[in-house]
């Protein structure tokens, strides 16, 4: 079962960021450059707006049961994307896969001797509608607006007008603890409010705002500007990719000996924001893969730092009864982070786009339409039709386009940095078991003026 879960794991990780190199394939293949950024949101959406209710439904049933159906919608999702002949069905088994990855994420054993339909009944539907309504609306509306939809039109103004009202009767709904009670919350909203925890998981989004722009926009980079395919972009890839996950391993093993999270979240959030800044200065059509790549290995080691600690950082500090809620707030300051994220960069990406396009060659009689697809940069059909002066032009615009989403990163670093200093200076236990701690939790903390521990 171990191993099952552990081969499970390893899908959901891979399945997060396996379309980060073959997104401009995706777009050659299919077309529709105005809905590009759901090829990756589309999952991020998925398991996003179900984690909560996932973690609910893994408290009421069997770890089989919960396990053979979030296999069977993964599945289902695996087989729509891979016989999809459009974007569409592309988007929605992604967003399958998503909603099937949010139940193996939970598995857990089973809490409670109510009868099922009794534990069904309690379950907080009403905030776990609210809840996905509003991780799908907000997305939705960030990446349609500008590029489906005019930002004055009737479609941009419904999709916002919706996605505001849900989020409101969202945020009520939890604090007033509306049609449920506190315990029962679809969101764990108390455990936010302790600061250790609250702060971690924070940094976490911080550095998962970070992790979603350079997943997604450096592929896009070399893909875009220098025409390379999957193979050729997963190679030029790797520094990022690589290491991030040496990055993972070196924190987690510094953080069972220095014992202090505080440490690594203060080096993380000025290597983030001196990254984001090195990349969005030096990211040019004349700038060399070698920069790129050494830009990639800063940002993934500075994410890497802190991306995975908000659970280990919360389960030592929290009883072991609020165990279950931290994981899902730590899954939802991870995956929900990336969600908003991705819908962000999308926005940014295809409104900054289309200014900087009309700016270079607006006057030389292109429609709205070839321009949204010269987006697309050298993965453009369009793009090899044009004069070589004005390819120059696109060309630049494109790349300028694309390092616009790196300012999010530079924003990212600035906020770690500063929640860095409001962490408190205290040693956490991360190597015994809970049920051997002393009441206090082995947490040990210390005094910066006097210098002793009490």
């Amino acid at each position: 079962m171990i191993v099952v879960i552990l081969i499970l794991a390893m899908i959901n990780g891979y399945d997060l960021s396996n379309t980060a190199n073959i997104q401009a394939t995706i777009y050659e293949a299919m077309g529709h450059i105005e809905i590009f950024s759901w090829i990756t949101l589309g999952y991020c959406v998925g398991i996003a707006a179900v984690v909560p209710l996932a973690r609910r439904l893994s408290e009421i049933f069997d770890i089989r049961a919960m396990m053979i159906a979030s296999i069977v919608v993964f599945m289902v999702g695996v087989a729509v994307t891979g016989s999809a002949s459009n974007i569409g069905a592309v988007i929605a088994g992604r967003a399958l896969n998503g909603v099937g990855a949010a139940g193996v994420t939970h598995i857990a054993r089973r809490l409670t001797d109510s009868s099922i339909l009794k534990s069904l009944a309690e379950i907080d539907w009403v905030g776990a509608v609210l809840h996905a309504g509003t991780f799908t609306l907000l997305p939705v509306a960030l990446t349609l607006s500008g590029s489906v939809f005019a930002w004055k039109s009737a479609g941009a103004i419904t999709l916002w007008v919706f996605a505001g009202l849900f989020l409101i009767a969202y945020v009520l709904q939890q604090a007033f603890c509306l049609f449920t009670t506190r315990a029962r919350r679809i969101f764990p909203g108390h455990v936010v409010l302790n600061r250790t925890v609250g702060l971690a998981n924070l940094g976490t989004c911080c550095a998962a705002l970070a992790y979603s722009v350079g997943l997604y926009y450096f592929p896009v980079f070399f893909a875009f500007t220098r025409g390379h395919g999957p193979i050729g972009t997963a190679v030029r890839f790797l520094p990022f990719i690589g290491v991030f996950i040496a990055s993972i391993l070196l924190s987690s093993v510094l953080l069972t000996v220095i014992r202090r999270y505080k440490i690594l979240y203060m080096i993380a959030g000025p290597l983030i924001l001196t990254s984001g800044a090195l990349i969005t200065t030096q990211m040019k059509p004349t700038a060399s893969e070698r920069e790129i790549m050494g830009f990639e290995a800063l940002l993934g080691f500075g994410v890497g730092l802190i991306y995975s600690h908000a659970m280990s950082i919360s389960s030592v500090s929290l009883p072991t009864e609020e165990v279950f809620a931290a994981s899902c707030l730590a899954n939802l300051s991870m995956l929900g982070t990336i969600a908003i994220a991705v819908g962000l960069e999308g926005s940014v990406f295809q409104n900054e786009g289309m200014r900087s396009l009309k700016q270079a060659v607006g006057d030389l009689g292109f429609s709205d339409k070839d321009l949204r697809e010269a987006l697309g940069g050298v993965a453009s059909p369009l793009f090899a039709e044009l004069d070589p002066a004005v390819r120059e032009l696109v060309y630049a615009s494109v790349t300028s386009t694309i390092k616009t989403p790196f300012h999010l990163v530079v924003a990212a670093g600035t906020t770690c940095t500063l929640l860095s200093w409001a962490m408190k200076w205290e040693k956490l236990n991360f190597r015994k078991n809970k049920e051997e701690e002393k009441p206090n939790r082995n947490i040990e903390r210390d005094s910066l003026d006097m210098g002793q521990e009490t």
